[in-house]
C-alpha cells in the first residue's frame, strides 16, 4: 500500500493529479491571501488602537506583558511576506525561459533565494516583535553536510528554524518533510513544490531541533545529544 504522499517531485515532471489538486488548491488560497491582506491592511486602523487598549488594560489588572499589538504586526507582515512572495514567485516563473533542463534549473535556483528571503523576513519579524532571543549551540556539526533535520513544529517560527539557522549559514539546500496541510500556505504550496520536497499527510515530532551526522535519536529532555546542533529561545 502506498502512502498518501503530494508534492514529490522530480526536476521538471509532475504527477498529473498532484497537478490538479494545487490548481483546485491554489483557486482558493491565492485570493483568499489577497483578500486578506486587503482587508488586514484596511482594517489596522481599528485593530492597532483596539490591540493597544486591550494591552492596557491586560497590563493595568494582570500586569501581563503586552501581546495584541504584536500578534497584530505579526499577523500584517506574514501577509504582506506571503504576497510579496507569491509576486516574486510569479515572476520567476515568467521569466525562466523555454521549456528544458536550464528552465528547471533557474527555477530551482532562484525559488531557493525567495524561499530563504522568505523566511529570514518573517523570522525577523517575530523575533523583534517578541523581543526574542536566541541560542545557537554545535552549529559546526552541520556544514558541509549531509545532514538530517528533525525539529518540533509548533509555530510559525519553527517552520522557519532550519532555513534561518542552518541553510542560511551554512549554504545548505534542504529537502523538507512537512505535512500537507502547511500546502494551505500559498508561498509553502508553490515554492514547496518546485523544490524537492514531500507531503504527507501526518507526520510525528520531536520536542528540540536537531541536526545530526549519522544516527538520529529522539534526546532525552533537557539533554544534547554529542555531535548535533540545537536551537532554543532564552
Amino acid at each position: 500500500m502506498s502512502s498518501p504522499v503530494t508534492a514529490a517531485r522530480l526536476p521538471g515532471w509532475v504527477h498529473p493529479a498532484a497537478r490538479r489538486e494545487a490548481l483546485r488548491r491554489r483557486a482558493v488560497t491565492v485570493p483568499a491571501l489577497w483578500l486578506a491582506l486587503v482587508g488586514f491592511t484596511a482594517a489596522l486602523v481599528v485593530l492597532v488602537p483596539a490591540a493597544v487598549v486591550v494591552d492596557l488594560v491586560r497590563r493595568v489588572a494582570s500586569r501581563r506583558r503586552p501581546v495584541a499589538l504584536r500578534l497584530v504586526l505579526v499577523g500584517w507582515a506574514y501577509l504582506l511576506a506571503e504576497a510579496a512572495g507569491l509576486v516574486a514567485l510569479a515572476a520567476i516563473w515568467l521569466t525562466a525561459g523555454r521549456p528544458g533542463p536550464a528552465r528547471e534549473r533557474r527555477l530551482l535556483e532562484r525559488t531557493y533565494v525567495v524561499q530563504g528571503w522568505w523566511a529570514r523576513s518573517l523570522f525577523r519579524a517575530v523575533t523583534a516583535a517578541f523581543g526574542l532571543r536566541w541560542s545557537v549551540s554545535g552549529a559546526e556539526e552541520v556544514a558541509p553536510g549531509p545532514v538530517v533535520v528533525l525539529m518540533r513544529h509548533a509555530s510559525i517560527v519553527d517552520t522557519l528554524v532550519p532555513s534561518v539557522f542552518v541553510a542560511a549559514p551554512h549554504t545548505l539546500r534542504l529537502r523538507y518533510v512537512l505535512k500537507r496541510e502547511l500546502l494551505r500556505d500559498p508561498c509553502l504550496d508553490v515554492a514547496g513544490n518546485r523544490l524537492p520536497n514531500c507531503a504527507l499527510a501526518s507526520l510525528t515530532a520531536w520536542e528540540y531541533l536537531i541536526v545530526s551526522k549519522g544516527s538520529v535519536r529522539p534526546p532525552a529532555p533537557g539533554l544534547s545529544i554529542p555531535g548535533s546542533l540545537e536551537v532554543r529561545t532564552v
